[in-house]
């Protein structure tokens, strides 16, 4: 149970920007659980959360290494890269994370932005309407569709 919490209180630390305290309980838990994927990957957000690309990546990659079948260890990378301007990087780890979880939404809409960032409009719609399909009444779908269909005139 206190790997579990202090992966909370390192991940509520590194939201409330206090990052160097966050690395330093994510550390101690790696000293003691060496090879923890979700330690890692919380390593990884904490140094994304505080500027620190570089290292996130290596981080969020070594998470993957360790367990690659979870979905949101796939998506946190894919923004990180998306956000980096590496859309075609970031379209691949999207469709791994929705091959994991069809169901994730932040996957998907990740999904949908960096094919319109892009360029491939045509591809963007399609997976919005595959989503407003899937979320016929949720409107940041719908919304994404839209912005779809704009981007074509």
């Amino acid at each position: 149970m206190r790997p579990q919490h202090d992966l909370a209180r390192a991940y509520q630390l590194s939201q409330k920007g206090k990052h160097e305290q966050a690395e330093r309980l994510c550390r101690r838990l790696l000293r003691q659980y060496p090879g923890d994927a979700p330690a890692t990957h919380l390593l990884g957000l904490i140094n994304g959360n505080a500027g620190n690309d570089r290292d996130a990546e290596r981080f969020m990659r070594k998470s993957l290494q360790l367990d690659s079948r979870v979905a949101e260890f796939h998506s946190n990378l894919a923004n990180l890269l998306r956000r980096n301007g590496r859309f075609e990087e970031a379209v691949t780890a999207y469709r791994n994370s929705l091959k994991l979880d069809a169901a994730g939404k932040p996957a998907a809409i990740g999904l949908i932005r960096a094919l319109a960032e892009l360029g491939r409009y045509e591809d963007a719609e399609v997976e919005a309407r595959l989503l407003t399909k899937r979320l016929p009444l949720d409107p940041e779908a719908w919304s994404a569709l839209a912005m779809t269909v704009r981007d074509q005139g």
